[in-house]
């Protein structure tokens, strides 16, 4: 690679990476302000369910026509326009008036956010292929340190600055960042106009790496939201334990992003995948089977290590598994997986409800082991850039 290619690829590499950041920003400084929402809002916690099942669904919606815009304008520019307009909705959710209008917020939030979830991988994928080295798990784990840095500023000025105030804070911050690194990212050409049929269906290979996302990310959020739960009605933890188990979790995911590229490198993708699989299982079994509450809080938070690796090496995968558009196959793999972070609450949830929450939990170690049976799917992601 000559030097007048090199520093316009580093810049573009840094610019991805400033976008990761800022997208882990403005969902870690929403994520805080919710309780201040239920009250304010003054609505039964049936209503308020629903209000933030609008914004998981308007992040599907909005991914269904990324593949077509990035087809007709490019990954940077839909990138740079989805995340300003995704951070200048967050004083929106704040200065809603009433609770349809809140709604209305949050769907508009949501469907800008996976907008812009599908477009920064995909452009990801652009700077990976031409870089010639996984770099994709590197810029999910800036999301994750930002998500980590960004909530613990947020506790801090919770009680100190008015709930406008900090997001308006917060939509300047992440604006002007997407702003300028928008300036730096790889021209529109890279990625539009290279495909006729923007709106073809998925093939079966993309469907394929989708459901395997899916499945990955509802392990990922249903560990998150319901392990201290179970340390709280297993063992009594307080608050405090639960709350640091979340820091932990947050904390493993971004090591193992941090490191993911290295492995894939190392070991290849589909292994990657599939030792992140049975060790999820592992972690999550040993958790349940742990006697005290610290011991189960440090498998839990195992998880956020073993896990946080296979979104990465499945949205790579989803990018090289269309052959005419890589923004059409990613934002297959996106949006399938976007669904399971949804869904994965919801289907321990239910399973607790009919048996126990330990079942629940133990059912997602299983779904663990169907990711590490299909796990050979992710080798599409190690094909020659």
């Amino acid at each position: 690679m000559s030097p007048s290619i090199a520093a316009p690829l580093r810049s573009a590499r840094w610019a991805v990476g400033v976008f990761f950041f800022v997208f882990g920003v403005f969902i870690a400084t929403w994520v805080p302000h919710i309780p201040l929402a239920k009250e304010r809002l003054d609505v039964s916690p049936a209503w308020f369910g629903a209000a933030l099942l609008c914004m998981g669904g308007g992040g599907v919606v909005g991914m269904i026509p990324v593949g077509v815009l990035i087809n007709q304008w490019g990954s940077a520019r839909v990138l740079t326009w989805t995340a300003s307009l995704a951070a200048a909705c967050l004083p929106l959710l704040a200065l809603a008036p009433g609770y349809w209008a809140f709604v209305a917020a949050l769907s508009t939030f949501g469907a800008l956010a996976g907008m812009t979830d599908v477009a920064m991988n995909a452009h990801g994928m652009e700077v990976e292929k031409r870089i010639g080295r996984p770099v994709l798990s590197g810029f999910h784990g800036l999301f994750s340190v930002a998500g980590l840095l960004s909530a613990g500023v947020a506790s801090l000025l919770i009680e100190r600055v008015s709930e406008p105030e900090r997001m308006g804070l917060s939509t300047l911050v992440c604006i002007g960042a997407a702003l300028i690194a928008g300036r730096f990212l790889l021209p529109a050409e890279v990625d539009r106009g290279t495909t006729n049929k923007p709106l073809a269906l998925p093939n079966r290979a993309t469907v394929g790496l989708g459901v395997l996302a899916l499945l990955a990310l509802l392990i990922e959020g249903a560990v998150l939201d319901w392990a201290g739960i179970h340390l709280r009605a297993t063992f009594a933890a307080d608050a405090g334990l639960t709350s640091l188990l979340v820091s932990a979790f947050f904390g493993c995911m971004a090591v193992s992003r941090l490191s993911g590229d290295a492995l894939r490198m190392r070991l290849g993708s589909a292994r990657v995948l599939r030792h992140s699989a049975w060790l999820t299982a592992l972690c999550l079994a040993l958790a349940l089977l742990s006697p005290s509450a610290p011991l189960a809080l440090a498998f839990f938070a195992l998880c956020g290590l073993t896990v946080g690796m296979m979104a990465p090496v499945l949205f790579a995968a989803g990018g090289q598994a269309d052959s005419e558009h890589a923004g059409r196959g990613m934002a297959a793999v996106v949006s399938l997986g976007y669904v399971g972070l949804i869904a994965g609450p919801a289907f321990v949830g239910f399973v607790a409800q009919a048996t126990t929450l330990s079942v629940g939990l133990a059912a997602v170690a299983g779904l663990s082991l169907v990711i590490w049976l299909f796990g050979g799917a992710a080798r599409i992601a190690d094909s020659p850039r």
